[in-house]
């Protein structure tokens, strides 16, 4: 078996005769060609199959260099990132907000001047996902059976965490959270552990959502923000030390925090806790009745740290201030300097941070 769902795949192995390629074929005059273009010249995208080795999901992402000249108005001279093909089944539904993180990585972390899709202004769901990650209506260009929009998104900050996802400020407060293991690599598949090889990515909310959610009563959590920033922290493993099995994982912002007494009702509840949730419409309905859990939190995850940082080293190589050694990991704020030293021992792009200093 597969440990992910969704494989990078050269074109040369993808089916073009399955029927999930007709539409494209439709829309866009000389698309098989197209496509064994790019088979014979090594290319890859993103496929997801079912286990009758259909498809089910097709991501391509092309660079391009200089004035992109189809587009009305031409993309200034640059370096583009163009998403050259997004499409999705309608039961893999969350797998689209995975291939929006998927292509804002790449665009940060290799440094683009823009990312632009273009799309009929009659599809559905796709230009609302894309305007709230920052993507704006540009121009159009000129299709066989009429014109799309192009929508881009430039490199410049524009303050809300949504439209700058992945990048992050370095305003606000800088939290630790720690997960159990049984949850953490559910909810942030992208920050497995090298050790954890049983780990099978399956396409459901909590580990596709860009948008997390995570109940907990842990003493300071209701002093979360809009904009703060978090680190995840994944617990040791059953029965091994904390020292060196215990390691901090990933960068989130923080969207909103709520009491659950806040809620008007059980709905209201599960509309804003349910998305992204690692808990189960049961459990979180079992949660909503005892009110086991006083806090909901709702936040983005934004990227893996490139190095996992181990419990031994936070408090060994001067990332953690010393008296940490005593500090109670569930949930505590850290000062910036030790939030910055962590992005560093994480080796995080540059590119990522909004604001350096």
């Amino acid at each position: 078996m597969n440990d992910d769902y969704l494989a990078l795949e050269k074109f040369e192995e993808i089916n073009l005769t399955d029927v999930f390629f007709n539409s494209l074929r439709e829309n866009y005059e000389g698309f098989d060609d197209w496509f064994r273009q790019k088979a014979a010249s090594g290319e890859m995208a993103y496929v997801s199959l079912s286990e009758e080795n259909k498809i089910n999901a097709f991501l391509y992402l092309k660079s391009e260099e200089g004035i992109v000249k189809d587009v009305d108005p031409n993309l200034k001279d640059g370096k583009h990132l163009k998403v050259g093909t997004f499409k999705i089944n309608a039961h893999l539904a969350t797998t689209s907000n995975r291939f929006m993180a998927i292509i804002l990585r790449t665009f940060v972390e290799e440094g683009f001047d823009d990312v632009y899709v273009t799309m009929f202004s009659d599809v559905k769901g796709l230009p609302e996902l894309f305007r709230k990650f920052g993507f704006q209506k540009y121009g159009t260009k000129q299709n066989r059976i009429g014109r799309e929009d192009v929508l881009v998104r430039n490199k410049d900050d524009r303050g809300d965490i949504y439209a700058q996802f992945p990048k992050f400020d370095l305003n606000g407060g800088k939290f630790l959270l720690s997960i159990k293991p049984r949850f953490h690599t559910r909810m942030f598949p992208d920050s497995k552990l090298n050790t954890e090889k049983s780990f099978v990515r399956e396409d459901i909310s909590p580990a596709n959502s860009v948008v997390k959610s995570y109940l907990t009563s842990m003493s300071g959590t209701p002093a979360l923000n809009h904009g703060d920033k978090m680190v995840i922290y994944r617990t040791a493993d059953y029965g091994k030390s904390a020292e060196y099995s215990s390691v901090v994982t990933s960068v989130c912002v923080i969207d909103e925090v709520r009491n659950i007494n806040s809620f008007t009702d059980e709905e209201d509840f599960m509309s804003f806790a349910g998305r992204g949730s690692i808990f189960s419409t049961d459990e979180l309905h079992a949660f909503w009745k005892s009110k086991q859990y006083s806090q909901v939190i709702r936040f983005l995850y934004n990227l893996p740290l490139n190095k996992r940082i181990t419990r031994h080293d936070l408090l060994t190589e001067g990332i953690l201030r010393p008296n940490r050694r005593t500090q109670y990991f569930g949930f505590f704020k850290m000062a910036d300097e030790e939030f910055k030293a962590i992005l560093r021992a994480g080796k995080i792009n540059e590119n990522f941070v909004v604001n350096k200093a």
